[in-house]
């Protein structure tokens, strides 16, 4: 007989609380990630199905030939998009490098018509060499010249030929009066970074920076200029600013706040004080993104969330899930199977309990996906299929669990069968959501539908969260199983 390691079920028991969650359809999230963090811990952080764009802050010309820095540590989190199917950019400028004189005049003679094209043909090429998917222009407040229009236009002559994508950061107050109304065709999108309305910079004005009025008015400000809702993604902030006794030159992290508050989340002001955005606020924002179709929201930046109840990345996310109106791509017909006589003729892989559901999982595989015992063995072989049987525990007459000798829950009545797989040709109907050959369709025990074929996205979508890099069926690699 056969035996889970500790580490199958944790794969398992991953895949388990996750299987129902559907990942953004069409929404855009883009999450800005400064590349002075430590890259490589925090890229394993990520939770990459709820985001779809990163944009890696920052890189910047050193010297007047523009060549592009390059922090070596940017390759870690650009290998681990790409392998979970989001898009990463490399974004020049910032706030800071606006404040930069010598950065600032060395833009400036780039920009100019003499260095320009050279400058945005040298662009693309890094972002070719490096694996980008695109570039993000956030040259912000000063460092908008005369020039930027021109030099937006021959970057996109530069870089659309390629498939790259373009895009820029731009504030209403910082520099919007000098940006031309041309560049926003050129644009993919554009994150109106609707925050710092006030700041460390005049302790003498407290207040609010990205109040939900603050963020209608620099939306409303570029859409009456011309820049499409559709490109329109509203920038929400994941920091907050001391005044009075609270008064620092540096922003505090949204985590730090929890940190020291976890009722915070609930609210925008703290102590005396600190303001900044809770969940009800990004959660506001999010529905206005939704109610005005914008293209969708940008944070500045990921770093700075927490994980769990209180997190501002998950508030965004469920708002976009919960007024979702449309079914992701999925088959429209059912080539899955009911597999009627699974429990007796099939190989028990694994059990899993639940005990904070009262339920059992035990996983099912038919002759051929039983024969893959090894991570050597994948992929899963054509006409492999598995059952994840979810059943109910037997309860007593007060309603608790019954456990047999060995402390288990005692299996009662299934409540539902998960069942994948895989043929040559399967899931091309998942679209981007596709991660191999495999299909999905949940059973009730009597052969009725949970999740129809059209409906089963969701199941694609939990292996996305894996990456795309392999074609496979649980969340991780497939070490050896124990046998006795």
């Amino acid at each position: 007989m056969t035996a889970a390691s500790p580490r199958r079920l944790a794969f398992i028991a991953a895949i388990l609380i996750s299987i129902t969650e559907p990942v953004l359809a069409k929404e855009k999230i883009v999450a800005y990630v400064p590349n002075w963090v430590d890259l490589k811990s925090f890229s394993e952080t990520i939770d990459y199905a709820k985001i779809t764009h990163i944009n890696i802050a920052f890189e910047n010309p050193i010297n007047d030939r523009g060549d592009l820095s390059f922090h070596q540590k940017d390759e870690i989190l650009i290998t681990k998009a790409h392998a979970n199917n989001v898009k990463i950019l490399v974004s020049i400028g910032g706030g800071s490098a606006s404040g930069n004189k010598a950065l600032q005049a060395r833009y400036f003679d780039l920009l100019s018509a003499p260095k320009r094209t050279d400058f945005a043909a040298k662009l693309a090429k890094y972002v070719a060499d490096h694996r980008f998917d695109g570039l993000d222009v956030d040259i912000e407040g000063p460092s908008i010249n005369k020039d930027y229009g021109a030099f937006i236009r021959d970057l996109s002559a530069a870089m659309k030929p390629k498939g790259q994508l373009l895009t820029a950061a731009l504030s209403q107050g910082y520099g919007g009066k000098n940006v031309p109304d041309s560049v926003f065709e050129r644009f993919d999108f554009v994150s109106v970074m609707a925050y710092d309305g006030a700041g460390s910079w005049n302790r003498n004005a407290p207040g609010q920076h990205s109040s939900m009025e603050f963020a209608k008015r620099n939306v409303d400000y570029w859409l009456k200029r011309g820049l499409p809702a559709s490109k329109t993604v509203l920038g929400v902030p994941f920091y907050g600013y001391g005044f009075g006794k609270a008064f620092r030159k540096s922003p505090y992290a949204y985590s730090a706040i929890i940190a020291a508050n976890p009722e915070a989340a609930r609210l925008d002001q703290v102590g005396e004080t600190i303001w900044y955005n809770g969940v009800p606020t990004i959660e506001a924002k999010t529905n206005y993104a939704i109610d005005h179709k914008l293209a969708g929201i940008m944070i500045w930046s990921l770093d700075n969330d927490v994980k769990g109840e209180h997190s501002l990345l998950d508030a965004i996310v469920r708002v976009y899930r919960s007024r979702s109106t449309e079914d992701p791509p999925a088959p429209k017909e059912d080539r899955v199977g009911f597999p009627k006589d699974y429990s007796t003729t099939f190989e028990v892989l694994r059990t899993v309990e639940r005990p904070e559901k009262q339920q059992i999982v035990t996983v099912f595989g038919n002759e051929r996906a039983a024969a893959v015992r090894r991570s050597e063995d994948l992929p899963y072989p054509y006409g492999s299929v598995i059952v994840m049987e979810t059943a109910g525990a037997i309860k007593d007459e007060q309603g608790k669990p019954r456990v047999d000798d060995k402390g288990l829950l005692r299996k009662g009545g299934v409540v539902g069968l998960h069942v994948m797989r895989r043929e040559k040709g399967f899931g091309e109907a998942y679209g981007e959501n596709r991660t191999g050959e495999w299909e999905y369709v949940e059973y009730r025990a009597d052969g009725t539908y949970l999740t129809p074929p059209n409906k089963s996205s969701p199941c694609a979508e939990c292996h996305v969260k894996a990456g795309r890099d392999r074609d496979f069926v649980y969340r991780g690699r497939l070490p050896e199983r124990a046998t006795k």
